[in-house]
């Protein structure tokens, strides 16, 4: 048998709100992402350093760079 904490039982007679399990569930899958992220990432420094992959730099306009990801942030805050 499992055992459940009081405050987040399945059971009929559990008192908590569809808000605080909203917010466990959520908190839930944020912390769950994290350990993924650190993973991804210890991989991709892996395959950097083995030369797996290897990365090509281009020289690109900062400025132009800067006014795209503005353009885009405006159009998804725009739609919002």
């Amino acid at each position: 048998t499992a055992l459940k904490t009081p405050q987040y039982s399945d059971s009929p007679k559990s008192d908590v709100g569809t808000g605080k399990r909203t917010e466990y569930i959520a908190t839930l899958q944020m912390a769950l992402g994290k350990p993924t992220f650190l993973t991804n990432s210890l991989i991709k420094m892996f395959r950097l350093e083995s030369g797996i992959i290897s990365l090509k730099p281009d020289k690109n306009s900062l400025s132009e760079i800067v006014l795209q990801t503005v353009k885009t942030v405006y159009a998804k805050a725009k739609a919002f």
